[in-house]
């Protein structure tokens, strides 16, 4: 996995999401309210994008190009160590987290 992108849609289904809290697989994220929402998948929905990747959910007071920078250098890295790697930097946003407050990043390949 090396492609790296800013997700701007607002419900995105994950094929891996990594937060701070977590790594869960097939989820999806809706971040049309003020707040997150995470759950499983199990109903396919309008609008919605799919992420055939990782997801890394950024706290966006860090800057998009921090967000990057930091994601780089988790390149190759299995899930649970992005997130205990990222974690440490203080930089994952949690689910209850403001929608605003939070970028999407995508690692695919």
């Amino acid at each position: 996995m090396n492609k790296i992108s800013i997700i701007g849609d607002k419900r995105v289904l994950a094929r891996t999401f990594v937060y701070d809290g977590g790594v869960d697989k097939l989820v999806l994220l809706d971040l049309e309210n003020d707040h997150m929402v995470v759950e499983n998948f199990d109903i396919e929905t309008a609008n919605t994008v799919f992420a055939d990747g990782i997801v890394v959910c950024m706290r966006s007071e860090i800057g998009e190009g921090e967000c990057i920078r930091l994601i780089t250098d988790v390149l190759g890295m299995s899930p649970s160590d992005i997130m205990f790697e990222l974690a440490s930097k203080k930089s994952l946003a949690s689910a209850a987290d403001a929608s605003a407050d939070i970028i999407l990043v995508n690692i695919s390949d």
